[in-house]
């Protein structure tokens, strides 16, 4: 996945505006009702219908520890169950140290993302969000300086 594909707001609660990166990238997507989700917050697919490659499922989680791999498992399921190419899991509290170790056989199927991780991103791209999602992100006092560099998701 590159880095230009997938962009997610800072803030990460239950707004509709958690697909908008998505969508400004051509994707369609579809956004999980609250409650249980069977493992995925939004699945996004490219082009106008969301036929088209690659096919996301995509899980974001803001709870105050960090992930562990049953619940990753969970995305990689889900990954399977729909269909999907790829999926990205976004955890504000990060992983726990072996989930990272132990995913080398899902390199090619799923993403890690860390707080750190969607904080480069969303200043990576901040200038091609629309203005909407600029507003919700306060950054009050912040200087986003758009061509920093940043670590690529290989």
């Amino acid at each position: 996945m590159s880095k230009s594909r997938v962009r997610l707001k800072v803030k990460l609660d239950e707004s509709p505006t958690e697909k908008a990166g998505l969508i400004k990238q051509g994707y369609t997507t579809y956004r999980s009702p609250q409650g249980a989700d069977g493992g995925v917050d939004i699945l996004a697919g490219a082009g106008p219908l969301g036929f088209g490659t690659p096919q996301l499922c995509v899980e974001v989680k803001s709870d105050g520890s960090p992930i562990d791999r049953p619940t990753v498992d969970k995305l990689i399921g889900a990954v399977t169950k729909f269909g999907a190419h790829e999926g990205l899991f976004v955890s504000w509290s990060g992983f726990k140290t072996n989930v990272q170790k132990e995913l080398a056989a899902s390199f090619f199927r799923v993403r890690l993302w860390t707080q750190k991780d969607l904080l480069e991103q969303l200043f990576a791209h901040y200038d091609h969000l629309d203005e909407d999602l600029r507003a919700e992100c306060q950054f009050a006092g912040w200087h986003v300086n758009p061509t920093a560099p940043s670590r690529a998701l290989r």
